[in-house]
């Protein structure tokens, strides 16, 4: 999803090819290193999207999807966790953040209605 600028037209396509109480799972990036530089004015365009909250329930809601959890994930971003070592890899990827660190990562769970 983080890859579309506008999460509708996809949800449109996936709400077509989903039987009612078929279930979608995706995530969304909540921050990337690539977002510094743009900040910055030195680059532009990407290939990240960051989506609020408010912007996914609505068009999920407007698309016939009904949100069923969702999940914070990774306290560093998933692109970094590459270069850690297998084991460390694997415990950055399970450890829940403390509420006050950035998560990298949301995961949603939805159902069509």
């Amino acid at each position: 999803m983080y890859h579309f600028a506008q999460p509708g037209p996809l949800l449109a396509k996936m709400r077509r090819v989903l039987k009612p109480g078929g279930w979608l799972c995706f995530d969304l990036v909540r921050w990337s290193p690539g977002q510094i530089p743009r900040a910055l004015g030195l680059a532009s365009g990407g290939l990240v999207y960051i989506h609020r909250d408010v912007t996914i329930e609505a068009a999920l809601e407007r698309h016939g999807f009904e949100i069923s959890g969702r999940r914070d994930a990774f306290l560093v971003n998933p692109a970094l966790a590459y270069y850690l070592p297998g084991p460390a890899a694997r415990i950055a990827a399970l450890v829940e953040p403390p509420r006050f660190l950035p998560r990298a990562k949301t995961y949603w769970l939805a159902r069509r209605i």
